[in-house]
């Protein structure tokens, strides 16, 4: 996509990066180059000690080093090769950056704060103890949301002095077209506490000024305004 872009300016107001979700992605060309360089020893003499689950008495303390070593690496490859150089990149075409860094292997402050505005995401539906409030158990997700992930990105923010800390709010929280008034309510609340400020539905939020119904309505409520 940044090819497309390269050294123009786009009018784009910024570039959205969804979470990360490069499932089963450890690798890349240069990091046993980068590893040497920013660890000072080669990882290809370790290659059988880093692939030990750390379980040996005798080789627990080396697996632990070389475990974290690696873990070290990979944050700073994805910090420093891709997220600063987009920032960079956008803010060159007079863009901002949005990101949503849950899901990385790395720091997610260092992530969050790399980026113009990090993004957090609701991950199903919370319990709350109101009267009457719905809840169905086939919209419950494995995963119990927590409030703290929500604010790695608000912290990230406030400590980089970042003004805009957003969400992609409601894409988990029922199936389609299931969703009511009153749960959106006491999520968009929990997000405020956790100092989110910037609330959207889903996290692609751009609809054609032109197209009245977006394709994207299958995710919302009702109609999917481009302003």
């Amino acid at each position: 996509m940044c090819g497309c872009f390269w050294e123009k300016t786009t009018g784009s107001e910024g570039f959205f990066n969804d979470s990360y979700e490069v499932y089963g992605a450890s690798w890349t060309p240069t990091f046993l180059a980068h590893f040497k360089k920013a660890r000072g020893y080669d990882l290809e003499n370790y290659i059988r000690e880093l692939a030990d689950s750390g379980n040996n008495d005798s080789t627990r303390e080396i697996v632990a080093r070389l475990k974290s070593d690696y873990r070290e690496t990979m944050d700073e490859l994805l910090l420093e090769n891709f997220t600063q150089n987009w920032t960079k990149w956008a803010h060159n075409l007079k863009s901002l950056t949005k990101n949503q860094s849950h899901g990385s292997p790395g720091n997610l402050l260092d992530l969050y704060g790399a980026v113009d505005i990090p993004e957090t995401e609701i991950f199903g539906s919370s319990y709350f103890p109101i009267v009457g409030l719905r809840r169905d158990s086939g919209d419950i997700r494995n995963v119990d949301p927590d409030p703290i992930m929500s604010k790695f990105a608000s912290s990230a923010a406030n400590t980089g002095g970042k003004t805009l800390i957003s969400s992609e709010t409601f894409t988990w929280l029922t199936e389609h077209f299931k969703t009511s008034f009153s749960q959106c309510k006491p999520e968009v609340e929990q997000l405020f506490l956790s100092g989110i400020n910037h609330i959207f539905y889903h996290g692609t939020t751009n609809s054609p000024s032109n197209i009245p119904w977006h394709w994207m309505v299958i995710l919302c409520l009702g109609r999917n305004e481009s302003k």
